[in-house]
């Protein structure tokens, strides 16, 4: 079946590549443009005075109608180069891209506008670029300005403008000249928190009356929450896709593996160690990790098994609302560590952190163990997540700064933990208020 004769696909690409010509020095560019021509008259292949960069190497995607997804890598992984692409503000160098509709783009901060228009000049202007004419946008004006929210600025040149008024306006633009796909490219973390809440519910209607939303970003959270589908691309290569969950879970694994190579490097420490893990527990001494637990670190010091206890101190996977609880987990340390982190999470089906526990920030639990040494860490704390099924995250890390973390062993959907109760509170959390009210 061809593309055209799919009906449900909002967009195609197949086989997307692009390749930048690198030149040590303009000499080398001025012979290469000279000389392209005179072999070319002889019917010559001329020679190569450039490296060749490939910025994206053979990508190809489709995306249903009416489906939002999500494009996550690194930093430098082509997620940018590959949204041009698909925009069709930057050529391919191979492969095509088909679309169904209209396509409005908010890409780079700025583009598309003209800094010595005011921004209403810049509505119209971009408005009518998009496919509008001056009547539609009459029509829709009032909603983009009262959206944007940039008051009186609005009728001063955009070069006055500080980036959150600039992608303010932008977006609400591209939201509102109503596109049958919607490209955004991480341009939203520069507006504030409130903003940025606001383009999401605007996404979510937008996506609820049928539009196919495409963007980038960096926060998983949002990427987890908002997306139905996502790629993951690294070093100009699609390397996975699928379900957001997944492709989060091995985008933290990625990155945690980069980080890690890379304080080798600087430290001449050697090589991570390969966990040996056993996949026959024993109901006695608690449930024993598997080596098909999607799990990554440098092994350092590794998960051998854990046990979850109820209030009785039983080891249990069914937990009462409200009901305190502890998780125990056997360690093994191979090597002399300085300050080992130890954590728990508890997650939704789709991958989103619900609430856990750390021994570092915590409890303040400073731990300094020994090569060659076994622990047991036991984290207690209160069951607060309402009736449901839960998945049960543990990890090791050494901590490295305030911020920056080696994971030496992280196991993603460890078990499955059943919370049970009658007490049902609105949202995911059971809480448990005091109410009070005077009469004054």
């Amino acid at each position: 079946m061809s593309y055209k004769q799919a009906e449900n696909i909002a967009l195609y690409a197949q086989d997307l590549s692009k390749n930048y010509c690198v030149f040590k020095s303009p000499r080398d560019r001025l012979k290469q443009l000279i000389l392209s021509g005179v072999y070319k008259l002889l019917r010559r292949p001329p020679p190569k005075y450039y490296l060749d960069f490939w910025a994206r190497q053979n990508i190809s995607l489709h995306i249903a109608k009416g489906s939002t997804v999500g494009i996550i890598g690194r930093n430098g992984s082509g997620k940018s180069t590959l949204l041009q692409i698909i925009s069709g503000t930057l050529t391919p160098s191979s492969g095509q891209v088909v679309h169904n509709g209209r396509i409005a783009a908010l890409l780079e901060l700025g583009s598309g506008f003209n800094p010595e228009f005011t921004g209403k000049e810049n509505v119209y202007l971009n408005a009518s670029i998009l496919g509008l004419d001056e009547h539609q946008i009459d029509l829709c004006y009032e909603d983009i300005i009262k959206f944007a929210d940039i008051g009186q600025a609005i009728d001063k040149p955009v070069k006055t403008y500080s980036s959150g008024m600039v992608v303010r306006l932008a977006f609400s633009v591209a939201a509102h000249v109503q596109p049958d796909i919607l490209i955004v490219d991480e341009a939203l973390a520069v507006g504030d928190i409130a903003f940025q809440a606001r383009c999401l519910d605007k996404i979510k209607s937008l996506r609820d009356s049928g539009m196919t939303t495409l963007f980038v970003t960096h926060d998983l959270g949002t990427f987890q929450t908002l997306c139905d589908y996502g790629y993951l691309l690294d070093d100009g290569v699609l390397i996975s896709e699928g379900l957001p969950g997944d492709l989060a879970a091995q985008y933290y694994k990625l990155s945690q593996e980069r980080e890690s190579a890379r304080l080798r490097d600087t430290n001449e420490s050697t090589a991570p160690q390969q966990s040996t893990l056993t996949t026959n527990g024993n109901p006695e001494s608690g449930n024993q990790v598997s080596e098909s637990i999607f799990h990554f670190g440098t092994g350092d010091a590794i998960i051998t098994s854990y046990q979850i206890l109820d209030s009785n101190n039983c080891p249990t996977k069914t937990l009462r609302v409200g009901e305190k609880f502890a998780v125990e987990i056997n360690v093994d340390v191979s090597v002399d560590l300085s300050d080992l982190t130890a954590a728990i999470m508890f997650r939704n089906a789709q991958g989103q952190n619900l609430f856990g526990a750390n021994t570092r920030y915590d409890a303040a639990l400073l731990l300094n163990p020994k090569q060659n040494t076994h622990w047991i860490i036991r984290i207690e704390m209160q069951m607060l997540l309402n009736p449901g099924e839960y998945l049960l995250h543990l990890g090791l890390a050494q901590c490295q700064s305030d911020h920056l973390y080696i994971s030496l062993d992280n196991r993603d959907k460890v078990t499955t933990i059943t919370v049970y109760g009658k007490n049902v509170h609105y949202g995911l959390i059971h809480h448990t208020p005091k109410f009070s009210a005077t009469q004054t």
